[in-house]
């Protein structure tokens, strides 16, 4: 690694809390790159790298705009509550169908780029406040320290793939190539406007479909390090090289100790 380059990835690890960046000083040690075929590290988005959950958020979003949208933000949360998160996921997406990529990126750069905290929805005769997404800023200092030491960076989220792509490439850095989401069918117009469809594209990137999904695009690479904060990334997680690192990120309504305790004794991990 050239001099400068180590001396860019030096002054990033002090910034960080100490627990990450010896973590990361360590697995930077113990990997072995190979430019052809480089390691991997694999992040969440939504309360990983993102503080708050894009979907949800251009769903609330679009619902607030008064976008005659197909299923409730109540119906939504029941799945939810039920535990059918596939489903759950799944439709939240279908139904933004008619949407276009403009207006889902437009969104994206008005939500990541809100000056409050959190914003005020009138959804279904509900008056409730709601996160407003923002970028984690020692996780995409992490991202950026992996890049600059020789890993290949990838983004793997149940949110909305085109909503995943634009954020990894406008806000954090990440290869869209390498970021991935639920992805729906596009359709083009007369005018060459690109809509979402209501028909998805397998895998359903959430829980074991993000196993199907890395399988698929990366068959020959190792997974040094996997980072996400819900039990939906479990799978994921217990991808990680035995050499390698899984940060589980501590979020409002995850379990961190039951991630923790479902993953195997041989593969490090960490609690952020």
């Amino acid at each position: 690694m050239i001099e400068s380059k180590q001396l860019y990835i030096d002054k990033i690890l002090e910034k960080l809390p100490y627990e990450i960046a010896v973590s990361i000083v360590l697995l930077i040690k113990d990997t072995t790159f190979d430019e052809a075929n480089p390691p991997l590290a694999v992040f969440d988005m939504d309360w990983t790298l993102l503080d708050g959950d894009i979907c949800e958020s251009l769903y609330l979003h679009f619902l607030s705009q008064g976008k005659d949208l197909p299923l409730s933000w109540k119906k939504y949360n029941e799945m939810l509550q039920a535990g059918d998160h596939l489903n759950a996921y799944s439709e939240i997406i279908k139904a933004m169908a008619g949407i276009t990529l403009d207006n889902i990126y437009s969104t994206c750069d008005y939500l990541l780029n809100h000056p409050e905290d959190e914003i005020e929805y009138n959804i279904e005769g509900e008056i409730f406040k709601f996160k407003a997404p923002k970028v984690n800023q020692n996780m995409y200092a992490l991202a950026t320290v992996l890049k600059l030491a020789g890993f290949k960076v990838a983004v793997v989220s149940a949110s909305a793939h085109y909503s995943v792509r634009y954020i990894a490439n406008n806000y954090l850095g990440i290869n869209p190539d390498n970021a991935f989401g639920i992805k729906s069918h596009l359709i083009v117009d007369d005018n060459y406007t690109e809509y979402l469809d209501s028909q998805l594209i397998p895998p359903i990137t959430w829980n074991h479909g993000k196993v199907e999904l890395l399988k698929a695009v990366y068959p020959n690479s190792k997974i040094m390090l996997t980072c996400g904060d819900s039990f939906g990334d479990i799978p994921m997680m217990k991808m990680t090289d035995t050499s390698g690192l899984v940060i589980i990120k501590k979020a409002p309504e995850s379990n961190w100790q039951m991630i923790h305790d479902e993953l195997p004794d041989s593969i490090r991990k960490i609690v952020v």
